[in-house]
């Protein structure tokens, strides 16, 4: 239950439990003498990293708070505005100005609070802390920059603050994600590699590509030994395991590029291993796309435009995102390429690329705009039209079904007036004649003892009994 405390001039309501003991609070808002509300957790609660797991979505909170500070601003307005009273309103701007004040000073004083907070003394308190971090609990796209200030130590181990913690990322996804590109110079120094088994699975597909070149060159006596194939890898002599460790001291390969291996030797070792290289935000640089140029839209390798989360499209180029607008395009002839806006993740860690719309030349969206309402219109109208005859197809079916009942039921002379629904009414007397005299005839042919159903009668004895069948079907019974 929610209890209140505070002042003439502020009222404060805190939401807490006794099962979090020093927790204090999970919730303090406090609604002053202006309109609107703030969040005063930090202010009250004792140990706030503790308390913010036990409270509610932050990003509604927020947007609830500042929807009621909202109002704080509408009667700032109201106080200055000119229907005021000349005399009043310096004083009502001067008690404004110091309640910003002291809203100012509140939020320092929250913040010093927090950034006071004592570190943890162990690995189970520092698990998922809002304020501090060690590398063991990091994931695998994540480090710690720049590594100060240290905070304290937990067996052996450096304490930093949350905010030294930074997001790592590939070249690729910096690029696309995020409008950055790599400096030339950052290249071969990643903050961190990370293990890929997709990356690996294209490492060994490569290398087997190219061991059948090796072989196939060999055998055409193409290879670079003058015929023979090329040596493979193995132990080597002294003297060149010397010469690899010194040119590796010196940052430099055998062709004098740095960060290069011997022969080549530590790059195709990396492929193998399938590492991806991954880089942090202070190793890259801002980066425009290209623009279009002759009415062509600027692609990446994969034919299609990277728009991940709020990216805007090259410039030149406009997003339209309507159904079906590909085959539009493609109708037209304009140039365009798939928008794609994310990854969708399945079970199983399969990813599927998600593409939504096309981009094309800004002079041609309202050409493909037209278009499209014109192609979209036609498909709406060849719905109709195909279930406009789905439904003549099924009334005709139901009409020639109609027309056959009636054909045998005038046939046949059925009775309508005792038709219960069984598909035919009583038979005619020459019908059950009929029907009787195929009994007997069959019961001369088969011998033994059988019984046949005769006309509403039924014998006595349950072995053997005969009944009258509906429609003048007859049934044989044959004693065992």
């Amino acid at each position: 239950m929610p209890y209140v405390f505070g002042f003439r001039s502020r009222l404060v309501v805190a939401f807490g439990s006794a099962e979090f003991g020093s927790l204090a609070d999970r919730h303090a808002v406090e609604s002053g003498y202006r309109w609107g509300a703030k969040d005063l957790t930090r202010k009250y609660a004792e140990t706030f990293s503790k308390v913010g797991p036990h409270r509610v979505d932050e990003s509604w909170l927020r947007s609830t708070t500042s929807t009621m500070a909202a109002g704080d601003r509408a009667v700032d307005e109201f106080r200055a505005a000119d229907d005021v009273q000349s005399s009043d309103r310096p004083r009502l701007l001067e008690v404004s100005a110091l309640a910003r004040g002291a809203c100012r000073a509140e939020d320092v004083h929250m913040d010093a609070k927090c950034l006071t907070e004592r570190v943890p003394s162990s690995f189970a308190e520092l698990r998922n802390h809002p304020l501090w971090a060690v590398e063991r609990f990091l994931t695998k796209t994540q480090c710690i920059h720049p590594r100060f200030p240290v905070k304290g130590f937990i067996q052996g181990e450096c304490v930093f603050p949350r905010s030294c913690v930074r997001e790592l990322r590939s070249a690729e996804r910096w690029k696309a994600e995020c409008r950055r590109i790599v400096l030339v110079s950052e290249l071969q120094k990643p903050a961190k590699r990370m293990h890929s088994r997709i990356q690996a699975a294209r490492a060994r597909v490569q290398k087997a590509k190219k061991d059948a070149e090796r072989i196939d060159a060999a055998r055409r006596g193409r290879g670079k030994n003058g015929g023979h194939p090329p040596r493979r890898k193995g132990s080597r002599s002294v003297e060149e395991v010397a010469a690899a460790m010194s040119k590796r001291e010196n940052g430099l390969g055998a062709n004098g590029n740095p960060g290069g291996g011997v022969n080549g030797e530590e790059e195709e070792e990396e492929e193998e291993e399938g590492e991806v290289f991954l880089y942090g935000e202070w190793q890259t640089e801002p980066w425009d796309p290209p623009a279009a140029k002759d009415g062509v839209v600027p692609k990446n390798d994969r034919g299609n435009v990277d728009l991940h989360g709020a990216a805007l499209p090259p410039p030149g180029t406009v997003h339209v995102n309507l159904p079906r607008i590909a085959r539009v395009a493609r109708a037209l002839g304009i140039d365009y390429a798939s928008a794609l806006v994310g990854f969708e993740f399945h079970r199983g860690g399969k990813t599927t690329p998600k593409f939504e719309g096309v981009v094309v030349c800004e002079e041609f969206e309202g050409r493909l705009r037209e278009a499209h309402a014109e192609e979209e219109a036609r498909l709406v109208a060849a719905k109709a039209e195909r279930e406009r005859r789905e439904a003549k197809a099924r009334w005709r079916v139901l009409f020639s079904a109609m027309w056959t009942r009636l054909s045998l039921r005038e046939e046949f002379a059925m009775d309508d007036g005792d038709d219960n629904g069984d598909g035919g009414g009583e038979p005619d007397e020459r019908e059950k004649t009929r029907l009787e005299e195929e009994t007997v005839d069959r019961e001369r042919r088969g011998g033994g003892k059988r019984a046949r159903l005769g006309a509403d009668e039924e014998d006595g004895e349950n072995d053997g009994g005969t009944k009258r069948v509906r429609l003048g079907a007859a049934a044989e019974v044959e004693e065992l």
